[in-house]
């Protein structure tokens, strides 16, 4: 990047065809989950990911906010030369797409899937009914990177060993009863 930071960025697909730039959940990297790359791939659509700031092989960017993916994406999209792109996000990734679809010149639609609700809003109680670990994620995120920081650290620690069952046991109040193992 023009600031001296390493973006990771991952494209597959046609050089040719449009651009889909995917942002993932948290925790995630740019790692292009397959069944969105090969989806992509059939409409006619080129595969964009990147790892955000600090995530993956992405450096750190102190004090970013989630605006500032606007100008990372904008640096991807002119690298590859596509002067337009389609937007998607999920989860985590959410509110980076729709920052993206708001501010990005050239964002010529966008997806979001089950991704963050807006957060101070009036009468909305963002985290009703989200699962535990993400009720202390995000309250963790809200008092500030001093709290998160650790938080995040202890998690990707386990991350990094875990196994399926772990994975599984992890998700345990994220989802809803049909979606957990018998």
């Amino acid at each position: 990047m023009s600031d001296g930071r390493r973006l990771d960025v991952r494209v597959s697909g046609d050089p040719g065809d449009p651009p889909l730039v995917f942002h993932h959940g948290t925790p995630g990297a740019g790692t292009p989950i397959r069944a969105i790359e090969r989806a992509a791939h059939r409409r006619g659509l080129r595969l964009v990911t990147t790892s955000r700031p600090g995530y993956g092989d992405s450096s750190r960017n102190p004090g970013r906010q989630v605006v500032d993916v606007v100008a990372d994406t904008a640096a991807v999209l002119a690298a590859l030369d596509a002067p337009e792109c389609l937007i998607a996000g999920w989860s985590g990734g959410g509110p980076h797409a729709l920052a993206c679809a708001a501010r990005l010149n050239g964002a010529a639609g966008a997806l979001v899937i089950a991704g963050v609700a807006p957060y101070p809003a009036p009468g909305i109680e963002w985290m009703a009914g989200m699962g535990e670990e993400n009720v202390t994620e995000f309250g963790a995120a809200l008092e500030g990177e001093e709290k998160l920081r650790p938080y995040l650290n202890e998690v990707a620690g386990h991350l990094r060993e875990a196994q399926v069952p772990d994975i599984i046991s992890s998700l345990d109040t994220l989802l809803p009863a049909v979606d957990r193992p018998c």
